[in-house]
């Protein structure tokens, strides 16, 4: 027994020369007086101050919080929440609920690296005569001088949000975080460099306010020279107005609808899920999204210039290194998504297999236009077309595109060997 108490003596006496927990601070508490019942309002304040520093001497923030939120609420006002910093990774709403208090238009603009150009689109923008509109403007992390240009502009005019990502994302992103702030009856596209021409709003709002029914608006686009400003051609798209079944097919071959100056009714978008661009898109994000809108709008084309386009050597829907794989996924996506008949009404479906091998061999042949040999090659041999000579000619230039001279050459040759009429033959074997 004795020896057990001389350890435990031996473990207290270790305790109390070497403790477990050092001291948050080496100054002593400062005393603190009760104030009396006639104290004046400086020595009940003095007081209070005095608890608080001893409070917080002692490290204990909870209760020195607790202390000045009893202080806030004696003088009749709550409590302060602390500030809740948002989570940039956070999730955003894809679309913002719908407001009637929101503006007529919401116009979106990613932008990137363009402090040269991009007061001129905002300028554009401000001239415009119809005034109920907000200008949304991402920036993807621009390395220049773009975010001082905006904010120039930005601190004199309320209508502008400027939003700046810390990194650069990439387009589908940057407009999916646009759409994601908007607050507009409709929704209208430009870019950072390009112009609308004045008074389209003020002409779209007219119209669509004639016509309530229509959810898509657009007009032609004006190129013009980047570098001398010198108007070139005038882009005019096909009128789709009441053309909506016709429209659906005719997004296999392209765009159709332009994506700068068209204004679009933002609760349509909420048709077509999310994310609504797509980040696989690197370019082309615009024509995979309409593919998937424009089953669901009414149209309306405006048979004057709305737009301007800039043409120049720092766009991407130009020149010869365009890359065309996102047109040809968006083009067999569409197709899948699609009942075929939905895609080809012009087709005689009361005979469905000659209907359906003609819609097979047009999808291969738009596939060997948009460089995509390989699955242009799968649609023409689906179609079955036997010695159909414009199947065939798509299947020796699907092979040729490949750069496989060998099996063009032997499929003119299988081809030859079985059709009579040895002429166009034999100018498809000279153009091998």
């Amino acid at each position: 027994m004795a020896r057990r108490k001389k350890k435990r003596g031996g473990r207290a006496a270790a305790s109390k020369r070497a403790p477990a927990v050092e001291p948050r601070s080496t100054v002593e508490p400062t005393p603190t007086v009760e104030p009396t019942a006639d104290a004046s309002p400086d020595d009940v304040l003095r007081s209070r101050l005095l608890a608080l520093r001893a409070t917080l001497d002692a490290g204990d923030l909870d209760a020195a919080r607790a202390t000045l939120d009893a202080w806030l609420s004696e003088l009749g006002a709550e409590a302060e929440t602390p500030p809740v910093t948002p989570d940039p990774a956070a999730p955003r709403p894809a679309l913002l609920p719908d407001d009637p208090d929101g503006p007529r238009f919401s116009i979106l603009m990613a932008a990137y690296n363009r402090a040269a150009l991009i007061g001129d689109a905002i300028s554009s923008v401000l001239r415009q005569s119809f005034t109920d509109y907000e200008l949304i403007i991402v920036d993807d992390g621009s390395t220049d001088d773009t975010p001082a240009v905006v904010a120039r502009y930005a601190a004199t005019e309320p209508r502008i949000r400027y939003i700046r990502k810390p990194v650069n994302e990439g387009r589908s992103a940057t407009r999916n975080r646009a759409m994601s702030e908007a607050r507009g009856t409709f929704v209208l596209w430009m870019a950072d460099d390009d112009l609308l021409v004045d008074g389209m709003l003020a002409r779209y709002d007219a119209i669509l306010r004639a016509e309530p029914h229509i959810d898509v608006i657009y007009g032609k686009l004006q190129l013009f020279d980047g570098d001398t400003g010198r108007d070139l051609n005038v882009f005019t798209p096909n009128d789709w107005t009441g053309r909506e079944a016709e429209l659906l097919g005719a997004k296999l071959h392209g765009s159709c609808v332009p994506d700068g100056g068209t204004a679009t009714r933002r609760a349509l978008y909420r048709k077509v899920g999310e994310p609504i661009y797509d980040a696989e898109f690197v370019r082309a994000q615009d024509y995979e999204l309409w593919t998937r809108l424009v089953e669901h709008g009414r149209f309306r084309f405006v048979d004057e210039v709305v737009y301007r386009y800039r043409k120049h050597d720092g766009g991407t829907s130009w020149g010869p290194f365009v890359d065309l794989s996102y047109d040809s996924k968006i083009i067999r996506r569409h197709f899948a998504r699609q009942p075929i008949e939905r895609l080809f009404p012009q087709l005689d479906w009361t005979a469905p297999e000659a209907a359906r091998r003609a819609a097979l061999i047009q999808v291969g042949r738009l596939l060997v236009e948009y460089d995509d040999p390989r699955n242009a090659e799968r649609f023409l041999a689906a179609a079955d077309a036997g010695f159909d000579p414009v199947a065939f000619e798509a299947r020796v230039a699907a092979r040729v595109k490949a750069g496989d001279l060998d099996a063009a050459a032997a499929l003119i040759d299988a081809f030859a060997a079985g059709w009579p009429l040895a002429e166009p033959v034999a100018r498809l074997r000279t153009r091998v």
